[in-house]
């Protein structure tokens, strides 16, 4: 288990303006929303994301996953912000929450999955969607992308393979890691390094932006560079672009 340690009420950047829209689906019998942010027809690559809050819910993650659902959305993909946490009415969690209701999320998140797959528009050249995920939302994506053909690309920060049940793990799409060295939440060395030698040795695609300077948090900064980061890699994954970064 990991220990979290819930971030301050305050802003850790600039306020993001919030999504066009607000929708739902129904999970395990409970109406989950979702907050749907949408590029320009003009920039539109016909490529949906979704993407997952941590442990401190839409109420202290949500300026963070503002700025990277906005960073996507105005460079073409459409972003689906799951509140997974509706399933279980959960505000912010902590660790007996987290142990509790994981498998419950990790099925939502799946749930989400599948929904946001289906929500294409004329054009689409394909269902396979990208998700992104923070600290728990991390841990949730690489669950929720493992043996699932919906999933094209998974970007998890701050996060890893939950508990390192690498057991539970099958095959997973193009991964981009992303972590600070001084994380004293989901420790580098406890979960950053083991899920890098998990994929090397499968052979799975994966990148990497480590921050020897950033902790759990990431400063304005390192979060606006690991936003744009997150951008190159649905592009090179999804080949919108033909390098890498």
């Amino acid at each position: 288990m990991f220990a979290i340690v819930l971030p301050s009420a305050h802003a850790d950047a600039p306020r993001v303006a919030g999504p066009q829209s607000k929708l739902e689906f129904t999970s395990g019998g409970q109406r989950i929303e979702v907050d749907r942010y949408a590029p320009s027809p003009q920039r539109n690559k016909h490529r949906n994301i979704l993407v997952l809050h941590g442990a401190g819910g839409a109420l202290f993650d949500g300026a963070r996953m503002r700025r990277v659902a906005r960073a996507l959305s105005e460079n073409g993909y459409t972003v689906f912000v799951l509140h997974y946490f509706n399933r279980t009415g959960t505000i912010y969690a902590r660790d007996p929450a987290m142990m509790k209701n994981f498998d419950t999320w990790h099925g939502t998140v799946r749930d989400g999955i599948s929904w946001v797959a289906e929500q294409r528009r004329p054009g689409s050249h394909t269902s396979k969607i990208g998700v992104y995920g923070y600290s728990l939302g991390g841990f949730l994506a690489l669950a929720a992308a493992s043996d699932n053909p919906k999933v094209g690309a998974v970007a998890e920060q701050s996060g890893g393979i939950w508990n390192n049940q690498f057991d539970r793990v099958g095959n997973l799409p193009p991964v981009f890691i992303i972590h600070g060295e001084q994380d004293g939440r989901v420790p580098f060395t406890k979960y950053c390094i083991p899920l890098e030698r998990l994929l090397t040795k499968r052979g799975t695609p994966f990148q990497k932006r480590i921050f020897p300077a950033e902790g759990h948090v990431f400063s304005p900064v390192a979060a606006t560079e690991t936003a744009n980061n997150a951008v190159h890699f649905f592009d090179h994954s999804f080949g919108h672009s033909k390098s890498d970064f």
